[in-house]
């Protein structure tokens, strides 16, 4: 599963399209992300870390770099060698930083896809309250919010979101 999320990451941050000029960022930020991912891959998630950060200072408003880190976290998450409040603290940061890379671009692709994941993993409300601008998640977005009809409201308040 790793090894297809970070295939997915790779594929994401090597397509060229002008519409996706702000998901990558500028040519320094996406050879950072690059040599982030690489990193990842091979397990070195420290030196994964700065690499992703240096490439968010290198373009700010870029959202590859952001979610780039968001995969990061999600992967740590799933370590077996995590303490239950290691893994709750994980998977936090890498849905706050899914949608702050989604505020960035909500076309991000690599966001869409750790959210997608965290929603698979039990994290379904912020998940799908971040993939409403996707169509394909509007029946599910829809039906949570009929069974939490506080929902919204409470998420609002709880990541401090306003218009």
């Amino acid at each position: 599963m790793l090894r297809h999320i970070i295939f997915g990451a790779m594929l994401a941050g090597s397509v060229q399209l002008s519409a996706q000029a702000v998901v990558l960022g500028n040519q320094q930020s996406q050879q950072l992300v690059q040599q982030g991912i690489t990193l990842l891959s091979s397990g070195q998630m420290k030196e994964a870390r700065g690499k992703f950060e240096q490439a968010s200072e290198a373009d700010p408003v870029a959202s590859n770099p952001v979610s780039a880190l968001s995969l990061l976290y999600y992967v740590v998450s799933n370590e077996k060698s995590l303490t239950a409040e290691q893994h709750k603290d994980a998977r936090s940061a890498s849905q706050g930083l899914a949608a702050r890379a989604i505020a960035l671009d909500a076309n991000d692709p690599l966001a869409q896809e750790v959210m997608r994941k965290l929603a698979d993993a039990g994290q379904l409300e912020t998940a799908l309250l971040m993939l409403q601008y996707k169509e394909a998640y509007r029946p599910e977005l829809e039906a949570w919010k009929t069974a939490h009809p506080d929902g919204v409201r409470k998420f609002i308040n709880v990541y401090h979101l306003m218009p």
